[in-house]
């Protein structure tokens, strides 16, 4: 009983947890008229612009908000698909974390996967793929290509560790 008490005052440990994204979230939608005011060109150029950031000693978590507005801009063009608030950038952030990103069904995992394999090619870092269900998943990873290249990291980054799976 003290518990559920709790629970309803201070929300449950994951309420917490997602809760603390929601400032990124924030930032992200701020960012959101400027990068889609962007022409094709400036858009792929943010990559290019990230990397250098990354070489000048910038983390990956300091390039997180703009590389996840980039990559949600580039999904609306490319997919005709939008990464929403929710689900879709606190799972990627999450990913990103190498955690465990729970989602229901329809919810948009494959779409989520490309935030943080995005922001993982940025350093060289490829981040895996992986889909609990066994279903058939290809036709659905095609179309996630032009998400991942349209931005500019080279396929070999985000593919790099197709093969090997964290458990």
């Amino acid at each position: 009983m003290i518990g559920a008490l709790a629970r309803k005052f201070f929300g449950s440990a994951n309420d917490r947890r997602v809760k603390g994204y929601q400032s990124r979230v924030n930032a992200i939608n701020a960012l959101e008229g400027e990068v889609a005011a962007l022409s094709d060109e400036a858009l792929k150029a943010r990559t290019a612009e990230f990397r250098k950031a990354l070489a000048e000693g910038k983390t990956l978590d300091d390039i997180l908000v703009p590389a996840f507005a980039t990559v949600r801009e580039a999904a609306k063009r490319t997919l005709g698909q939008r990464h929403f608030d929710s689900a879709a950038l606190v799972g990627g952030m999450v990913l990103h974390e190498g955690d465990i990103a729970e989602m229901k069904t329809g919810e948009g995992k494959t779409l989520v996967a490309t935030l943080a394999v995005y922001l993982n090619a940025l350093a060289g870092k490829g981040r895996p793929r992986r889909h609990r269900q066994r279903l058939p998943r290809q036709p659905r990873l095609r179309l996630d290509g032009p998400d991942l290249q349209f931005p500019g990291p080279d396929q070999s980054a985000s593919s790099s560790t197709a093969g090997r799976c964290r458990a």
